[in-house]
């Protein structure tokens, strides 16, 4: 299944937004299939993003949403926090500032927490422009 998730890594990176949802989609069913709760967050995850570069926000808030709980039951910290900020980057798009916030700040927080600087750094910039 993850072969599939990376040749839509690469569909979405070449600007192919709908091939690359296709993928992540039938990716998504794989994990489900199989019992994959990782391999599902995942899916779910790039899904969002996908639908981000289309413009459908909502849509991609609600995957991420979904990618987090699953994140959070499983216990993958990491990907917790990718989740929470791919959600704020969403939000933002939306103009939903104060919601955009608070995601990218619980997301700097297990960053933090996880000692990863360079991330951190990222999330200082994103919130700053935020603001």
């Amino acid at each position: 299944a993850n072969s599939l998730g990376n040749l839509g890594n690469a569909y979405d990176s070449l600007g192919q937004y709908r091939e690359a949802i296709e993928l992540h989609q039938q990716d998504l069913e794989i994990s489900r299939e199989i019992g994959d709760r990782g391999g599902e967050a995942s899916s779910l995850n790039n899904l969002g993003n996908g639908y981000e570069s289309l413009g459908q926000y909502r849509e991609a808030i609600e995957l991420h949403q979904q990618s987090l709980e699953i994140k959070r039951e499983i216990g993958d910290r990491k990907g917790e926090a990718n989740s929470l900020f791919n959600m704020g980057k969403a939000l933002a798009q939306l103009d939903q500032k104060w919601e955009a916030q608070s995601s990218y700040q619980a997301a700097k927080a297990i960053y933090t927490e996880l000692d990863l600087p360079h991330i951190v750094a990222k999330c200082d910039a994103v919130l700053e422009n935020l603001g």
